[in-house]
């Protein structure tokens, strides 16, 4: 039974043989002789036909999900474009946006020496440059890593700086994904750049979904390299924004922080589908 054998014999019980009997380097290949030689279970066809059905069933759950959260990510894509850069107001904010460089309404630090070698289960809540990419968005109201640790060099990072990743081997647009930071006394791990923005102007939640949104393309001109690719706090200094009020400028976010958390209990579920799946 087709499906039955496209769930369980290849993509799970014989995946091992698969790649016993597979050779190559660069590029893996199995030959019909060696595929011939696959030893497989089968079952009754009533009951291949049976656990296809719930595997389908659990397959739709999971298309369906993950369709919301595409329409969804689509609406906050068109909320960043609109609200990030002017085009449509909230209720209550007009007059004209304001241009400032970084470097004029905040200043620029470097994070600490940290590896994954310093990771601990427990001690003092830490952020490594590579969760910048893999584990954290726009905003990080939590973090997952701890260390414990010691030095006088530590860096911590507080509420309403913005963390961003120094370098990239991918491309430029990778490198741009800065994160606001919600909680204070973080250490702050080595190849970020921090800027620590003014409070009383500047909203740091604002800056992240710009510069993760409208703003990234002209923010990735300032990055430099080939094979590694960097940005340096020199380089952010001199990148301008469009600025609202403070007052505006959090509303905003406020929006976009809204879109999020509609967003993370869909791929939740999606997560858990798939485990029950498998």
């Amino acid at each position: 039974y087709r499906d039955y054998k496209g769930y369980f014999l290849l993509n799970h019980i014989v995946r091992k043989q698969f790649m016993f009997y597979a050779t190559g380097l660069s590029v893996l290949g199995i030959s019909m002789d060696n595929i011939k030689k696959i030893v497989v279970s089968l079952p009754l066809i009533k009951e291949q036909q049976k656990i296809a059905e719930i595997l389908s069933t659990w397959d739709e759950a999971i298309d369906l999900k993950e369709k919301l959260i595409e329409e969804k990510q689509e609406q906050k894509k068109g909320l960043m474009q609109n609200l990030l850069t002017g085009k449509v107001r909230l209720p209550g904010f007009e007059g004209e946006w304001g241009e400032v460089k970084l470097g004029n309404v905040g200043k620029f630090l470097r994070g600490s020496t940290l590896s994954k070698n310093d990771i601990t289960k427990d001690g003092k809540p830490c952020i490594l440059y590579g969760e910048l990419f893999t584990t954290y968005n726009e905003i990080i109201d939590e973090v997952y890593s701890k260390t414990n640790i010691v030095s006088d060099n530590l860096v911590y990072g507080r509420e309403n700086d913005l963390l961003f990743p120094s370098s990239t081997t991918v491309d430029a647009l990778s490198l741009i994904t800065p994160s606001s930071l919600k909680i204070n006394k973080v250490i702050i791990g080595g190849d970020i750049n921090i800027f620590r923005a003014n409070e009383e102007n500047v909203s740091s939640d604002f800056l992240s979904y710009y510069i993760n949104g409208p703003g990234k393309n002209n923010i990735a001109k300032f990055a430099q390299g080939i094979t590694i690719i960097h940005i340096y706090n020199d380089h952010l200094k001199d990148v301008k924004v469009p600025l609202p009020s403070i007052a505006e400028q959090k509303a905003i976010a406020d929006v976009l922080s809204t879109a999020d958390r509609e967003i993370e209990p869909l791929k939740e579920e999606v997560e858990l589908l798939k485990e029950q799946k498998k």
